[in-house]
C-alpha cells in the first residue's frame, strides 16, 4: 500500500500533459540499466548531446546523460523569448523527459580514459529558496550554491563516451563583465535581462529623475555583433517599436536607444561580406546604433566604457562575444587540444591524444567521441552554430553503433 509521501511524490513527478503515445515510454527518474547492453555515457545536454540521446537506438546500449542543466534549450529562439516574443516554456525540453534516459543532473568534473570512469558532482540542491534575478551573485555557477554534505563525487563508468560539453561566455578578462553585464546563454540569463529590462522601464516613469538619468536608464547596449547579439538588437528594437509597448510606455517610447558594440570592423564579421554589410545598413536604418572596431576597457553597474567613445551610461549592457571551453575541458590532460584550448577529433569526431612533438599524426582515444561547441575537427574549423552541430549526432550514432557490431573502427567521415 503506498505511503501519503509516495502519492505525493507520484502527483509532482507525473507531467499533466503528455504527448499522444509517449506516456509509456518517458522516464521522470533515473532508470537501471539492463548490464547484458554496452553504456553509453553523454556528457552535455545541449544540440549535439541532446540529439545524440535522441535518436540512439536504446535497445542496444544503456543511455546515461550528464548535465548540469535538466533542460535542453533552443538556444537561438533565445533572443525571442528575452523580448517575449516567445514564452520560455516554448524553447525548453526536459532532459528527463527523454524515453530510456538515465539522467544524471550533475557537473561531470574529470574523466579518466584508463579505467573509463567519469567523476561526478551534484549540480542541483534540495533547498528551495527566493531568488533575485538582478544579483549577479545568485546566477553563479549552481556548484557554488550545492550544500558541503552534498559535494561528494561520485564515479560513472562507461563504455563508449561523448563528450558535448558545451561552452562558457568568454569575457577576455573585460574588469566588470562578470560582476555587471547579463549573458545571454540559458533561460536563468534570459529571464534576468527581461527582469531587467521592465525593472527599467518602470523606474524610467519616477517624476523626479533627471532628463540625464533617464535616458541612461533607456540605453541599452549589447556587445558582440555575432548572431546572438546581432538577433537580439533586432528583437529588442521590434519590441520597443510594436504598437503595445508604446501604449503602454507612451513617454518613453520615443526615447528608447540600442546600441550594437563590435570589436571587428562590422558585425557577422565570420558570415558573408554581404550579408554582414546588409545587416549593418539594415540596423542603421533601423535607428539601432552599430558602433564597430571599440575595445571595450571595463563594465561598471550603470555605464560601460570603451576607447572610442569614453563612457556611455546605460542601464543594461548583454555581453555576448564568443565562447571559450568549459571547465571539464580545461581539467582534461593528454589529449590533443588547438590554440583556444578546445578538444580536437578526428572526422569521425573521436578524440585524439595529445601529439608528439615531431612525431606521427596523434591516434584516436579508443571509445571516446566529442562533438559541439567545446570541440573541433583538426584543421578543419566550423563555426559554433546548431546548424553545424546537428548532424554530428547522427553521424556518431552511426560510427557507435557500427563498431559496436562489427567490432571494427569506423571509416565514416562528416567532410566527405
Amino acid at each position: 500500500m503506498s505511503s501519503p509521501l509516495s502519492k505525493h511524490l507520484l502527483r509532482l513527478t507525473t507531467p499533466a500533459v503528455c504527448r499522444p503515445g509517449t506516456a509509456a515510454l518517458r522516464r521522470y527518474a533515473t532508470i537501471a540499466g539492463d548490464q547484458s547492453k554496452e553504456t553509453v555515457v553523454v556528457i552535455g545536454g545541449g544540440w549535439a548531446g541532446y540529439n545524440f540521446v535522441r535518436k540512439l537506438d536504446k535497445s542496444q546500449y544503456n543511455l546515461i546523460c550528464i548535465s548540469g542543466s535538466t533542460n535542453f534549450v533552443t538556444t537561438p529562439l533565445l533572443p525571442s523569448a528575452t523580448s517575449g516574443a516567445l514564452g520560455f516554456r516554448d524553447i525548453v525540453e526536459p532532459l528527463r523527459s527523454t524515453s530510456e534516459l538515465s539522467f544524471h543532473h550533475s557537473w561531470a568534473e574529470d574523466v579518466d580514459f584508463n579505467s573509463q570512469t567519469i567523476t561526478c558532482v551534484p549540480a542541483s540542491s534540495p533547498a528551495f529558496r527566493a531568488k533575485d534575478p538582478l544579483v549577479k551573485e545568485q546566477q553563479r555557477d549552481a556548484r557554488a550554491e550545492t550544500p558541503q554534505r552534498l559535494k561528494a563525487t561520485y564515479k560513472i563508468k562507461y563504455d563508449k563516451l561523448v563528450i558535448a560539453a558545451g561552452s562558457y561566455n568568454q569575457t577576455f578578462g573585460t574588469p566588470g563583465v562578470e560582476k555587471n553585464a547579463f549573458f545571454l546563454k540559458d533561460i536563468e540569463g534570459a529571464s534576468a535581462i527581461r527582469y531587467q529590462m521592465y525593472e527599467l522601464l518602470d523606474i524610467a516613469t519616477w517624476p523626479m529623475l533627471s532628463d540625464a538619468d533617464r535616458e541612461a536608464l533607456l540605453t541599452w547596449v549589447i556587445v558582440g555583433g555575432g548572431p546572438t547579439g546581432s538577433e537580439l538588437a533586432a528583437e529588442l528594437h521590434d519590441l520597443v517599436k510594436c504598437k503595445q509597448f508604446r501604449e503602454a510606455y507612451p513617454t518613453l517610447a520615443p526615447h528608447m536607444r540600442i546600441k550594437l558594440i563590435d570589436a571587428a570592423p562590422t558585425i557577422l564579421s565570420t558570415f558573408d561580406k554581404r550579408l554582414a554589410e546588409y545587416a549593418s545598413d539594415k540596423f542603421q536604418r533601423a535607428g539601432i546604433e552599430v558602433l564597430t572596431s571599440r575595445r571595450i576597457k571595463k563594465v561598471d553597474t550603470w555605464s560601460i566604457e570603451t576607447e572610442q567613445d569614453g563612457t556611455i551610461r546605460t542601464g543594461l549592457v548583454v555581453w555576448s562575444t564568443g565562447i571559450k571551453v568549459p571547465p571539464i575541458v580545461e581539467r582534461i590532460r593528454g589529449i590533443a587540444k588547438d590554440k583556444r584550448g578546445f578538444l580536437q577529433t578526428n572526422e569521425e569526431l573521436q578524440l585524439l591524444k595529445e601529439p608528439v612533438s615531431d612525431g606521427p599524426v596523434p591516434a584516436a582515444v579508443e571509445n571516446v567521441y566529442a562533438m559541439g561547441d567545446c570541440a573541433q575537427i583538426k584543421d578543419h574549423f566550423l563555426p559554433a552554430t546548431a546548424q553545424v552541430i546537428s548532424p554530428f549526432a547522427s553521424c556518431i550514432r552511426s560510427w557507435v553503433y557500427t563498431a559496436s557490431l562489427t567490432g571494427r573502427k569506423s571509416t565514416g567521415s562528416l567532410l566527405g
